[in-house]
């Protein structure tokens, strides 16, 4: 057997039969036979999908969801000008400000929320 794959799951190459095995590791001592399958491709799959899923509290996500639904998105002085039908006066410019200023403070509000979704995600 060959091919070892760190994580909670891991899948090895039977050159007997010819198929790929995917195990769960329980303790130092054994672990547990979960599915014996051909494609390597599939085997891969389903332990990077399992893998990559370590950590996540599955009842915080619908809150995560929502939590990250509320980050802002970004506009650009451009946009809104398109709003205008393209015709930008100086004065507009002026009143609506410097692009860089309203990007600035979005990153702030960005990071702000993020930190709030994290938060949720713990709760549970």
């Amino acid at each position: 057997m060959s091919n070892y794959t760190e994580g909670a799951l891991y899948r090895v190459y039977d050159r007997g039969t010819g198929t790929y095995h995917i195990y769960e590791r329980r303790s130092k001592l054994f672990d547990i036979l979960v599915a014996e399958m051909d494609s390597e491709a599939n085997a891969q799959r389903i332990v990077d999908c399992v893998n990559g899923c370590q950590g996540i509290n599955p009842l915080a996500v619908k809150k995560m969801y929502d939590a990250l639904k509320e980050l802002p998105r970004p506009k650009s002085i451009l946009e809104d000008a398109s709003y205008t039908g393209g015709d930008v006066p100086k004065k507009w410019i002026n009143d609506r400000g410097f692009f860089n200023d309203g990007y600035n403070q979005a990153l702030r509000d960005v990071a702000k929320l993020r930190e709030q979704a994290l938060t949720k995600a713990k709760e549970v």
